[in-house]
Formats: C-alpha cells, structure tokens, sequence
C-alpha cells in the first residue's frame, strides 16, 4: 500500500503496538498525528520517528468520551499541525 501523502492518525501511540506502528509508517513518507494520554512519552516516539516535523503530538484520553468528542471536532476544522 502506497501511504505516501496520507494522513494517518495513530491512538495509544505512546507505548507498544501504537509506538512501533508509529515509527513504522514515519518511514513511509506520510503525515502522522500520534495521541495518547501521555505528551512526554508522544515526544519521545515523535523523537524516534524518521521525519519528525512530519509528525503532529494530539495528546488526550481516549476514555473520556466528552473530551475526545471536543479534540476530534476541534481537529477536524484545523490544518494539520506538523
């Protein structure tokens, strides 16, 4: 699959499957948007990614219906951010 161009945003980024699905696909030239709980531990993957400022931090809990409903609404209407 060509992911070239693509925008792809990663959740529970910070840590196992997430963090390594992240530094995966920042070597496949696309944009990513990483979110977890966790903003130091997005940097540290953000840091670990092959082209960071390809790479935007959208830290918030998943778990909290009300504040990921407000982030994705917010989200939505905004450029991406890297």
């Amino acid at each position: 699959m060509n992911f070239n161009t693509k925008v792809i945003w990663i959740t529970g980024a910070s840590s196992g499957i997430g963090k390594a699905l992240s530094i995966a696909l920042s070597q496949e030239n696309c944009q990513l948007i990483l979110s977890s709980r966790r903003e130091n531990a997005l940097e540290a993957v953000k840091s670990q990614c092959k082209n960071p400022e390809q790479v935007a931090l959208l830290p918030f809990d998943l778990a909290n219906f009300y504040q990921m409903k407000s982030v994705a609404l917010e989200e939505e209407s905004r450029p991406l951010r890297c």
